[in-house]
């Protein structure tokens, strides 16, 4: 990180500019009170600046950006990972089911269709 402000994309001076003073000081890495952050940065992004950008301009790196506005959401991070892994495997578990229904129903299908034909 630490990208020089003279070298910054367009997109990210832009969005510097429009930030008032106070929210600049707040944004950086370096801001001793994260959760003030972490609501600062939050707020940028519901209001549309990209991770990317915020990345530049923050000095914090993409992930570390998308984990503090999930705080800020309240989301634990290790519990919605063990729901998304249980939500995989009870997709998985359907998806074999209706194979093995829609295999079984094709037989059907073949085999009456096979009596049609005698």
């Amino acid at each position: 990180m630490g990208i020089k402000k003279s070298e910054w994309s367009p997109r990210a001076q832009a969005l510097w500019g429009e930030l008032d003073e106070r929210t600049q000081k707040i944004i950086h890495k370096d801001y001793p009170f994260r959760n003030e952050r972490d609501t600062a940065i939050r707020d940028l992004v519901s209001r549309g600046a990209l991770y990317i950008i915020l990345e530049e301009i923050t000095g914090i790196s993409d992930s570390a950006l998308q984990d503090a506005v999930a705080r800020c959401y309240g989301l634990d991070l290790k519990l919605y990972g063990k729901l998304l892994d249980e939500l995989k495997k009870s997709f998985e578990m359907i998806h074999e089911s209706l194979s093995m229904l829609l295999e079984g129903s094709g037989k059907n299908v073949q085999s009456k269709r096979k009596k049609d034909h005698r």
